[in-house]
């Protein structure tokens, strides 16, 4: 460890992306700043991802590498045991489908040792197919306060980027253009059972302790896949979706405006019901019907009471 810097965990967290791993560790082996570990984990892969992790269990930047028998069933799960195993101050999510420049740690271990209160830093993003081609930058989904004012970084109060921001968006959409404090990461939280909002829920607890540092420019490139958590294009990972997102709208209660949290549990509800057939979604919860009661308030008001606690 370099005792005038700070030492980085790199966490790759990998599930069936062997066509990816060997550009991703690449990406990660290229950094000018080299003060880091990297804890290699694949979640039960199929498609042969587990023998090209161990090619690298002779590296000397390779600390961990750790196969599961049995899929966990969500990504966040990986990213604790990863965190567990991890010597760093800091900690790097490197998602395994996705690449960095190399100046990313370099500029994001510049920041926090700029401000030694900083909890969490992100950076903007290019989007990437399956190819590799860009397919467009993330500046329309990666939001921070007085974003259009700052060149280089900014910092502000993570509360402020919570009521803010992430009441209403994922503003920081890619686990892989972030780095954030060990000591600060919530080992006992939800969203360990989520399969596609945990990294926001882990977003606003890492920010209630401090601040949060932007830098724009765009260091990560985050690849879009069919498989990736942000697409949801079933009906059951759009309810998962929601419900997930009601969670993490409830758990900011005590620390956000009270009408924007009751605003955002009505959008959230009426997204439910938009995409449940009316009759579908009665008889899914069993709900009887009312002389005189529309069926639509008979289930909003039952979803106003139990998804909205």
């Amino acid at each position: 460890m370099n005792k005038e810097g700070l030492f980085v965990s790199v966490i790759v967290p990998n599930y069936n992306h062997s066509e990816f791993l060997e550009s991703r560790l690449d990406s990660i082996f290229r950094q000018t700043y080299q003060d880091y570990e990297i804890i290699l984990l694949d979640d039960a892969s199929t498609d042969g991802s587990s023998q090209l992790l161990l090619e690298y269990s002779d590296h000397s930047k390779v600390s961990h590498i750790v196969i599961n028998e049995h899929n966990s069933g969500s990504a966040f799960k990986q990213w604790k045991k990863g965190v567990e195993k991890a010597r760093g101050q800091l900690i790097w999510i490197a998602e395994s489908d996705d690449l960095a420049v190399p100046e990313f740690l370099l500029n994001h271990v510049k920041l926090h040792l700029a401000h030694p209160g900083l909890a969490l830093s992100y950076s903007d993003s290019e989007i990437i197919g399956e190819d590799g081609v860009i397919l467009y930058n993330s500046s329309n989904q990666t939001d921070f306060p007085g974003k259009d004012k700052i060149e280089d970084s900014g910092v502000c109060k993570g509360i402020s980027l919570i009521c803010e921001k992430l009441i209403y968006l994922n503003v920081i959409p890619n686990a892989s253009s972030v780095v954030f404090r060990k000591d600060l990461f919530p080992l006992n939280s939800q969203a360990f059972t989520m399969r596609h909002a945990g990294d926001w829920l882990i977003w606003t607890l890492i920010l209630r302790n401090g601040m949060v540092g932007f830098i724009n420019k765009k260091l990560n490139f985050f690849r879009r896949t069919q498989s990736s958590t942000r697409v949801h294009n079933t009906l059951k990972k759009k309810r998962r979706r929601i419900t997930e997102e009601l969670i993490i709208i409830n758990s900011l209660k005590s620390i956000c405006d009270n009408g924007a949290i009751k605003s955002r549990q009505k959008e959230c509800i009426d997204r439910w019901v938009k995409i449940h057939p009316l009759k579908n979604s009665m008889d899914l919860f069993m709900l009887p019907s009312a002389a005189g009661v529309s069926t639509y308030d008979i289930l909003r008001q039952f979803l106003k009471k139990h998804l909205s606690k």
